[in-house]
């Protein structure tokens, strides 16, 4: 089994410290937010980093306010929310 080399993990709460995180990293940064091909690609030596700065966290960046936040899942989107009712008629 192929292991993740050695990095620092940042995770940050709100949009300031992940900023903050990302201009204080030294060397090869990497910002992940959710699905990502980032961790396969470290395992296979393809991506490299010293930091790597996980979103996941930053309450700003998830939800809906006016425009769709850059983490909502799909299934919290009301984009969704119409083929999930078509899709559950289905099953009635």
């Amino acid at each position: 089994m192929m292991r993740l080399p050695v990095f620092r993990l940042h995770r940050p709460d709100t949009l300031d410290q992940a900023i903050e995180a990302i201009q204080a990293a030294e060397g090869p940064t990497r910002v992940v937010a959710g699905g990502t091909d980032l961790w396969p690609n470290m395992k296979r030596r393809h991506q490299a980093a010293d930091d790597v700065v996980s979103l996941s966290g930053v309450s700003e960046l998830k939800g809906v306010r006016g425009e769709v936040g850059a983490l909502t899942s799909r299934c919290k989107s009301p984009i969704s929310m119409p083929r999930r009712s078509a899709s559950l008629s289905k099953l009635a």
